[in-house]
């Protein structure tokens, strides 16, 4: 996570809430699909996920073969 997009100009604190909080991991993600699945009311979605915007390391992609 971007530190900019929580409104933090130093990630240290960020990074000690998120590694150092008391939370589990479990039940957290159960909560929220429960949260999600409420809101939802059975309508069934779509998922897109666009990562166009990120910044890219190197010049491969992990998992993907090149196709001629």
């Amino acid at each position: 996570m971007r530190n900019s997009l929580v409104g933090l100009t130093n990630g240290q604190s960020l990074h000690h809430f998120l590694t150092q909080s008391l939370w589990q991991a479990q039940k957290l993600k159960n909560q929220r699909l429960s949260l999600t699945l409420q809101a939802l009311k059975n309508r069934k979605i779509f998922v897109i996920i666009n990562e166009i915007g990120d910044k890219k390391k190197g010049r491969s992609t992990d998992y993907i073969i090149p196709t001629s």
